[in-house]
């Protein structure tokens, strides 16, 4: 059997929800998106500085065992509201978070069910 931290390595990450404040048009935009290297709060933090408008705030965070792959899936169930690539518009925040929360913990715990955890 395969254990969990030999399969991760690399994979980890966390996976947010980040808005736009201070444009009034791009209010009910999110961006659902991903890291594995930062943090979600340094990651935003660059975000407000790669010349996108506005200033980005993190709405949420959440760990993330395959942070690429359940970021693509979000995507996906998500593609009703896609804007611009990682943005959305027209769902309701308290929607988005209940849904990507719903995602992030299905898989989260698949991936746990798929491989031996020490302890």
């Amino acid at each position: 059997m395969v254990l969990l931290k030999d399969w991760i390595g690399g994979r980890e990450g966390w996976v947010y929800i980040s808005r736009i404040q201070g444009v009034e048009s791009l209010s009910d935009v999110y961006k659902v998106g991903m890291t594995k290297h930062d943090t979600p709060e340094k990651r935003i933090r660059s975000l407000s500085t790669a010349g996108l408008p506005g200033h980005h705030e993190l709405v949420r965070a959440w760990p993330a065992l395959e942070a690429r792959s359940i970021e693509w899936n979000l995507h996906k169930v998500l593609k009703a509201y896609a804007w611009k690539k990682e943005f959305f518009k027209g769902i309701e925040l308290d929607r988005l978070i209940e849904l990507c929360d719903h995602e992030i913990t299905v898989a989260n715990e698949i991936i746990r069910g798929l491989f031996y955890e020490e302890s």
